[in-house]
């Protein structure tokens, strides 16, 4: 029987993020993955909207913490549970933006909230694996080892994100996505909730520099030119290679020892600063060049 041709509109080029910006695990593994999982919803499924999987990656989320704060040295299948649901909490976020993009739905409001899954399904993958470590490890190590972990993250994280979001504003000529319209007993609500989330991606943002007025200032094909080799390579500490790093460290320490996964992660973050710092470094000579170059007066 020959295909309806509305069928299969949907193409997963157009539910991708610009190159420059999007991480490589996300692009190449949970992107392809996420395409599968909202590809039925194309011609059914309205009622299930990005906020839908949003809830469904924070709950995803929590879950593998739970799975990994059962885990221990005599329990190592619990971190191949935690890994795994891991995995599906991050195709999950990944599903939701893709499908705005694909249902034009886009917003201010599902970013924020985004935001904020993210944060809690995070925080419980951290407590659970600080959980999981201080079986093996002294706690007193465990948990503030654990918790410079997350603070590295949520910095990477943090510059990664706003670094993204300027790029993209500058590229694509896009305006910030207006408010949302809601009732008045839920603005000041929405206030708190928005200002604390931009607050703490600015924070951030400023203590690694920020971006210079003069590289704000470019074209756009002038500023993905100067810009783009830097912005890929800060991709590389984006939330999804973050937890692509523990789901994978999380499945390799049903095999190994507690306390190697624990060197593992420190290595890694340690990887991760120096991937950070290489990124800024390079972008600041990019904002030289330009500086440089721009005529004088």
């Amino acid at each position: 029987m020959t295909p309806s041709p509305d069928r299969n509109r949907w193409k997963f080029s157009d539910a991708l993020k610009a190159r420059e910006v999007d991480e490589f695990v996300d692009r190449w593994i949970h992107r392809p993955l996420a395409f599968l999982v909202i590809l039925p919803l194309e011609n059914r499924g309205a009622f299930i909207t990005p906020l839908t999987i949003t809830i469904a990656a924070m709950v995803t989320g929590v879950m593998a913490g739970g799975a990994f704060a059962l885990a221990g040295p005599d329990r190592t299948h619990w971190y191949l549970v935690g890994g795994l649901l891991v995995l599906l909490s991050v195709v999950l976020d990944c599903a939701d933006g893709m499908l705005a993009r694909l249902r034009n739905a886009t917003s201010r409001l599902g970013q924020v909230l985004d935001g904020y899954s993210d944060a809690v399904a995070g925080l419980a993958i951290w407590a659970g694996l600080c959980f999981a470590a201080s079986k093996g490890i002294n706690p007193w190590i465990a948990w503030p080892l654990n918790g410079l972990a997350l603070l590295t993250i949520l910095f990477h994280v943090s510059i990664y994100d706003k670094f993204r979001e300027n790029f993209v504003r500058v590229t694509a000529g896009l305006k910030p996505e207006p408010e949302p319209e809601l009732p008045e007993r839920a603005r000041w609500l929405w206030t708190a909730l928005a200002n604390s989330y931009d607050t703490g991606y600015a924070r951030a943002f400023r203590l690694a520099g920020g971006i210079s007025r003069e590289a704000l200032a470019l074209s756009p094909e002038r500023f993905r030119a100067a810009f783009a080799g830097p912005m890929q390579l800060l991709s590389c500490i984006g939330l999804g290679s973050h937890l692509a790093q523990i789901y994978v460290l999380a499945i390799v320490a049903v095999a190994i020892p507690n306390h190697f996964y624990a060197i593992a992660q420190c290595v890694i973050i340690g990887a991760s600063n120096l991937v950070m710092i290489a990124a800024l470094v390079w972008w600041r000579k990019r904002e030289r060049a330009v500086r440089a170059a721009a005529p004088a007066g």
